[in-house]
């Protein structure tokens, strides 16, 4: 990581975002600024047109392989960011003796399962979570 301010730090897009254009890109990082709402991300991302127009737009751009790839590369990575505090809240809810024991299990089962993951068992065999 450079040593730059942060208001000029680029983010480090993996290669189904660097394959778009500039302004694909400015759309897609827009898609998750207004919450999944694609005509205002294209809006953010420069495109001007009417509204229909600008909607029909959004359909066909964001049903586009290559953008579909990229939102789905830039969700994953803001999942992985939000891991830690995903855990914590887990791990904050399964630890208050105040909260129902249905929610205290729940937390119980979310971590343990992460941590255990099931693996289904091949035709004819049997498989452990410890194998």
């Amino acid at each position: 990581m450079t040593d730059a301010p942060a208001d000029t730090l680029q983010p480090e897009f993996g290669p189904a975002m660097r394959a778009l254009a500039p302004r694909w890109q400015k759309a897609v990082v827009a898609l998750f600024l207004t919450k999944g709402n694609r005509t205002a991300a294209l809006r953010a991302a420069g495109y001007k047109a009417n509204k229909n127009a600008i909607g029909v737009l959004a359909s066909r751009m964001f049903a586009d392989d290559r953008m579909r790839a990229a939102v789905r590369e830039v969700a994953l990575a803001q999942i992985d960011i939000a891991e830690p505090e995903l855990l914590g809240v887990t791990l904050s809810i399964m630890r208050d003796t105040k909260e129902l024991a249905r929610d205290r299990l729940t937390a119980a089962r979310m971590v343990w399962d992460r941590a255990n993951p099931v693996q289904q068992a091949q035709a004819g065999g049997r498989a452990s979570p410890h194998e």
